[in-house]
């Protein structure tokens, strides 16, 4: 009888059906990886953008929000703390 803290046994995989399988997964930790970067350089950019809005002495609506929008480019940003800011560029049609 196995004891609590034993590890199971992995089970028996051949060779040939091995290689798919470790390439998917080292696909994975990549795309997991790419993502993790993404993400650390859009929450820079918000960061940086927030506080640019904050310095411009927009004034926010009555809702606290700030809404700005010149030429193609709308930005939407909610009151501090909720954090969402939302960035939309009319395509050139």
């Amino acid at each position: 009888m196995a004891k609590k803290n034993d590890q199971p046994k992995l089970l028996d995989t051949d060779p040939e059906n091995v290689k798919p399988l470790i390439k998917a997964a080292r696909k994975y930790r990549a795309t997991i990886a790419d993502r993790l970067s993404i993400q650390q350089t859009e929450a820079e950019q918000k960061a940086e953008l927030r506080e640019l809005v904050a310095a411009s002495g927009l004034e926010p609506l009555d809702d606290g929000k700030i809404l700005f929008k010149y030429e193609d480019v709308t930005i939407k940003v909610d009151p501090p703390g909720e954090g969402k800011i939302t960035v939309t560029v009319d395509d050139e049609d």
